[in-house]
């Protein structure tokens, strides 16, 4: 998934796996660019990359497993980076991350308290989630909205399907020196979604053997 059309195809066979309609996830993604008219999104993907590029990265998914290696963290040395409903873990053990990716499914006060102490929220936008989009996108300023589709602007697609995956799909685009994905689970997740984050996470490893660490 190094190039847009690559991403635009893995796309359209998930798609139709999952039943998404493109169409309202490009509707979507001229909703996110509307939104943040005046949120200097490209100021803030500046950051991003000062932030990750050749520095370690950890992405921390949002599941049991990742819980239990959050202790394992070192936030000082590097750059973590939470799988949305991650902050809630993350929080309670005093860890702050640097960078949440979230379709806004998960903890909006979690997702507003980190905007307002500067992390940075790539917040991806699609056809599920226009309403989410428009009651929340305008409580934060450190914002970069992502989409699956056809990018607008500065609304990007980095690749990557799930919060967790495309987390790791986000260091690699920033060219992080190494990404840690922490909280595999260890049996095969029963939904389809989350099995598809799974293979994308294993293809990224495969891709970047020597950068991608799975967890």
């Amino acid at each position: 998934m190094r190039t847009l059309k690559t991403r635009i195809s893995t796309y359209f066979v998930i798609k139709r796996l999952m039943g998404h309609s493109a169409l309202a996830d490009q509707l979507a993604a001229l909703i996110a660019f509307f939104l943040t008219l005046r949120k200097g999104s490209l100021r803030v993907e500046r950051r991003l990359a000062e932030l990750i590029e050749g520095n370690r990265v950890s992405v921390v998914l949002a599941t049991e497993e990742a819980e239990k290696k959050i202790r394992e963290l070192d936030e000082w040395r590097e750059v973590i980076i939470a799988a949305d409903k991650a902050t809630r873990a993350l929080l309670k053990e005093g860890v702050v991350p640097r960078v949440i990716v979230t379709d806004l499914d998960g903890y909006p006060s979690d997702l507003i308290l980190l905007d307002r102490i500067g992390s940075i929220l790539v917040v991806h936008a699609h056809g599920d989630n226009i309403l989410q989009l428009i009651k929340l996108t305008p409580k934060l300023k450190n914002v970069i909205p992502t989409t699956q589709v056809l990018p607008l602007a500065w609304v990007r697609n980095y690749g990557g399907y799930t919060d967790g995956d495309r987390g790791a799909f986000l260091a690699l685009h920033f060219n992080a020196g190494e990404v840690k994905v922490l909280g595999l689970p260890e049996e095969s997740p029963k939904r389809l979604k989350f099995r598809i984050g799974m293979a994308l996470l294993r293809y990224l490893k495969g891709i970047e053997p020597s950068r991608v660490r799975l967890s």
